[in-house]
């Protein structure tokens, strides 16, 4: 019955459900009711709990709205991230041209100068919109936000940008013509906080923080697009594939979402994409070394079907 309004996540904790798992292998599992047009995503944590051998029954379960929970932590990780992301770039210019004219301006010719300090003119006026966008973060509503969409002809600039961000030089983008004009059910600002969570853990896990990272678009099952983002860092244990996306593993005594190994941006990922239906897989590269993650999220329309409405967001829209 439950299958009918909710999701099973994650899929693999229900396989044996009701039988608890053994020390090490435990999961939370969630019922989870995907966001809507009217209503934001709900969430459920489904705990079997043993009774005493004298009681009647054996198990009884207990069901927990954790729906706040799941928001509190993913606007925290959110708001990390679009710190980190927006501000870095400009600040990392900034402190670069004013050393050189620190140390330098006295040797330097007066076109130099004058160039070096138009440049940290644009990288204050790009801090500032950051500081803009962050200070105006808490103030977007929620539906609103989630009535917007991604549309993959962003995809190239926006991987771009946050590798730019990351120090990551060596990436590739590649989507079918076909679906540059599709949209998926996300806004661009969760797309670039998942992406930023990826990229950012194929930096921090390659053996000398210098990946090699390809992210491509497919088609999926009808409605549906999958993104893979593989990288040629190092490989990972099967149970280590099992766990990654686990939300809030080891959170249960003050509920602070860190998932072990991956710490909390996958599971942020994973609940982004869950609470829109979508689909997290984790698997080693067969060509080699590195790890791939694919992420299967549904469709959202195309851009021409969004201007003859009249209510789509064009792409490079916020």
């Amino acid at each position: 019955m439950a299958g009918r309004q909710y999701r099973l996540e994650p899929e693999w904790a229900w396989a044996d459900w009701p039988q608890q798992p053994t020390e090490g292998q435990q999961s939370p599992c969630y019922l989870v009711r995907p966001e809507s047009a009217t209503a934001n995503a709900f969430w459920l944590q489904v705990d079997v709990l043993d009774l005493p051998s004298t009681a009647e029954a054996d198990r009884v379960l207990r069901l927990r709205d954790i729906t706040a929970q799941v928001a509190t932590q993913r606007d925290m990780r959110g708001f990390h991230g679009m710190v980190s992301h927006k501000m870095r770039t400009p600040l990392m210019g900034m402190l670069m041209s004013l050393e050189l004219l620190a140390n330098r301006a006295d040797r330097m010719a007066s076109d130099d100068v004058v160039e070096l300090s138009a440049t940290d003119l644009r990288n204050a006026n790009r801090l500032q919109q950051a500081l803009d966008d962050v200070l105006g973060y808490a103030d977007i509503p929620i539906l609103a936000e989630e009535s917007e969409r991604f549309y993959l002809s962003e995809l190239e600039p926006t991987v771009s940008a946050i590798c730019s961000s990351l120090s990551i030089a060596t990436v590739n983008v590649s989507c079918p013509e076909g679906l540059l004009g599709s949209s998926v059910l996300l806004s661009r600002r969760r797309v670039e906080l998942v992406l930023w969570e990826v990229l950012e853990n194929a930096k921090k896990f390659h053996p000398v923080r210098d990946p090699t990272v390809d992210v491509s678009i497919s088609q999926a099952d009808p409605g549906k697009i999958c993104m893979q983002v593989s990288d040629d860092g190092i490989d990972m244990s099967p149970e280590h594939l099992k766990h990654m996306w686990t939300p809030y593993y080891q959170g249960e005594k003050y509920f602070t979402g860190e998932s072990p190994g991956m710490g909390l941006g996958l599971a942020t990922v994973v609940t982004l994409v869950w609470q829109v239906g979508g689909v997290c897989r984790a698997r080693n590269r067969e060509d080699g070394p590195g790890v791939t993650i694919e992420i299967v999220l549904p469709l959202g329309g195309t851009l021409e079907k969004a201007d003859a409405g009249g209510k789509g967001a064009h792409p490079g829209g916020r």
